[in-house]
């Protein structure tokens, strides 16, 4: 662990595994960034062989950014996300964490790929119609 007092940040090296609400996050490293009272996380950011377990969701890049205030993960370099037997890739996918919603970006050098299983979509459209009766 290194602490850098003048940026507000804590860096952690090798093989880190970090614990945030009800996710997890695996990474060669991981930059901590909170306020100047050091009172409130602002920013977490994940290098290196990315790997990150959200409830039924799994996700994995080579750099990851965490913003508190926005509650958004945004991963990059080759991210996919795998939820249930549904695959995303991008050249960007941004995770909303309050809306529990995937948003997935291209680029020149990357299209987005999308593998859906229809099963998984009805399962998921008799579960909801079951939480609004």
């Amino acid at each position: 662990m290194i602490s850098y007092k003048e940026k507000n940040m804590v860096s952690f090296l090798d093989n880190v595994i970090a614990y945030k609400e009800n996710m997890t996050i695996y990474s060669d490293q991981l930059d901590v960034y909170s306020d100047k009272k050091q009172n409130e996380l602002k920013k977490i950011i994940a290098i290196g062989h990315v790997k990150i377990i959200k409830k039924d969701m799994v996700g994995t890049c080579e750099k990851a950014i965490y913003e508190e205030s926005e509650k958004t993960l945004t991963m990059l370099g080759n991210p996919v996300v795998v939820k249930e037997d549904n695959v995303i890739e991008g050249s960007k996918i941004v995770y909303y964490q309050e809306d529990d919603n995937i948003v997935a970006h291209s680029d020149q050098d990357k299209k987005v790929e999308v593998t859906l299983f229809p099963e998984q979509l009805e399962k998921a459209k008799e579960s909801n119609e079951k939480k609004e009766n």
